[in-house]
């Protein structure tokens, strides 16, 4: 699964959109979405969003593996 994909996934789970992401991290909403599609999130932004997220890193790695709805 694509890193977009599993980061859709937790954001559904968590009932948030991925513009409440992007302003989250201090991204614009473009900027994020086009990272995501071409795999190309710098690392401290792939830790801002799993904090922003609360989860861990590892997560978004692991085809959201580990990943559970609280």
């Amino acid at each position: 699964m694509a890193l977009k994909a599993t980061i859709d996934k937790i954001l559904k789970d968590k009932n948030r959109s991925l513009s409440w992401l992007a302003h989250g991290i201090g991204k614009t909403f473009d900027g994020l979405r086009l990272g995501l599609l071409n795999e190309s999130v710098k690392y401290k932004d792939i830790l801002l969003i799993a904090e922003k997220l609360e989860i861990s890193p590892c997560v978004l790695f692991n085809e959201g593996k580990g990943y559970q709805q609280n």
